[in-house]
């Protein structure tokens, strides 16, 4: 089944989880949302109502896991069909980190693309969702390698991977260095090749093709989107959430009124009561300091959500002495 949508917001380890896509929610009711990687094992093995987290207001909602068996993912699409309703499932090969990749999970797999082809119809044939696969553009094994991008290498992987029956593939338009970088090292050091991205879409109309990487403005997705069908969003949702809210207005045709900032806190201040007793504070907060990106007043906002606490005040009170620093043309503002 092929995927129909213009914008994501990336699956980001300790970043999309349920507190941050109900954040996103108050702001756009149409852009498609990632949980987290999480592992099949840990489908499996634990507990799947603390580890797997959905909320109702999440969809349209895709859940990224990581494995690299097809026994494992067979068992962890059965266990989330019965619990769950995603409107997808994603196999991720794409994460270079070295517990992923000791785990032979991640970017690494790109290099046996018939086991990866294996895994994913295997998915694929056991739910009536949407498979799709995120991967990079290649691997290499060193840093001193990171400049021999090279096109036919992901052409080839994709090409395996569509034999399978896969049509939905998302493209982090960098290569994976799969040792002596760290995960940031790999966000930011490999040259982004929009253009092998591009060709993809172009040599496989038939495909769903979205894009990823180094996205942070309207012009670049409006680029983006006259050559792919999809594009991906990741770090920049996170550090200014009204980016997402902006843009579902402008390719999502999302029609109703952005929250101010101040109606966005004050709802955000009721959700954090709800946890008050069972997440810690750095939890809740993380996701808040986004909301006054580049704003006056967004420092001092940041360092009173930021340690050491007043002892006598609950968490959403905390909230609430950091949202009075805020100057009252930027509460009132929703850009």
């Amino acid at each position: 089944m092929l995927i129909n949508r213009k914008i994501s917001i990336a699956p980001m380890v300790n970043i999309t989880d349920e507190h941050f896509r109900y954040l996103i929610r108050l702001l756009s009711k149409k852009v498609t949302l990632y949980t987290p990687m999480i592992s099949a094992k840990s489908i499996i093995m634990g507990d799947v109502k603390k580890i797997v987290k959905q909320n109702p207001l999440d969809s349209p909602i895709a859940i990224q896991i990581a494995t690299n068996s097809k026994n494992d993912a067979l068992k962890a699409i059965q266990i989330l069909e019965k619990h769950f309703n995603f409107d997808e499932y994603n196999l991720n090969v794409g994460c270079p980190s070295l517990k992923i990749q000791n785990a032979n999970c991640g970017a690494c797999l790109m290099g046996n693309a018939n086991q990866v082809g294996e895994i994913l119809k295997t998915m694929k044939e056991n739910t009536n969702k949407p498979i799709s696969i995120k991967h990079r553009l290649g691997i290499r094994p060193l840093p001193s390698d990171y400049k021999n991008e090279s096109y036919s290498e992901v052409k080839s992987f994709v090409k395996i991977i569509s034999d399978f029956g896969i049509k939905n593939f998302i493209v982090h338009a960098r290569i994976a260095i799969l040792k002596g970088f760290s995960p940031k090292n790999n966000r930011n050091i490999p040259k982004l090749r929009h253009e092998f991205v591009y060709n993809l879409k172009k040599e496989n109309k038939n495909l769903f093709i979205e894009i990823n990487g180094g996205i942070n403005n309207s012009e670049q997705i409006k680029k983006h989107l006259s050559f792919v069908d999809s594009v991906m969003i990741g770090r920049s949702a996170f550090e200014n959430p009204y980016f997402i809210a902006n843009t579902s207005r402008e390719f999502l045709n999302e029609t109703d009124e952005i929250l101010t900032r101040k109606d966005l806190l004050m709802q955000m201040t009721e959700y954090i009561k709800e946890y008050e007793n069972y997440l810690s504070i750095n939890v809740l907060f993380k996701h808040l300091m986004g909301i006054v990106f580049s704003k006056e007043g967004a420092k001092k906002f940041r360092q009173n959500l930021t340690a050491p606490f007043p002892k006598n005040l609950k968490k959403h009170e905390i909230l609430l002495k950091a949202i009075e620093t805020l100057p009252e043309k930027i509460l009132n503002s929703n850009s």
